[in-house]
């Protein structure tokens, strides 16, 4: 019988940063950072927008690799 393949958890925790830029004290431009809580890595966003973008990309890409690696541990046991 061959083993499951590795498979991370479903799951990952996030530290968000946000801070307020007010350039000429009458437009306050809200930043924000991600930063992974396993791996360190950091991104920084310049809205609110670009984030929550590049948080559903992320989060579509990992729902693929998953259907990906059940459709190879299917094949396998077949």
């Amino acid at each position: 019988m061959t083993p499951p393949l590795d498979r991370s958890p479903r799951r990952r925790a996030f530290l968000l940063r946000t801070w307020a830029v007010d350039r000429d004290n009458t437009n306050i431009q809200w930043h924000f950072s991600l930063q992974d809580a396993e791996s360190g890595e950091r991104r920084g966003y310049a809205d609110f927008e670009s984030m929550v973008t590049d948080l559903r990309a992320w989060l579509q890409s990992e729902q693929d690799k998953a259907a990906n690696t059940d459709a190879v541990q299917r094949k396998i046991n077949a």
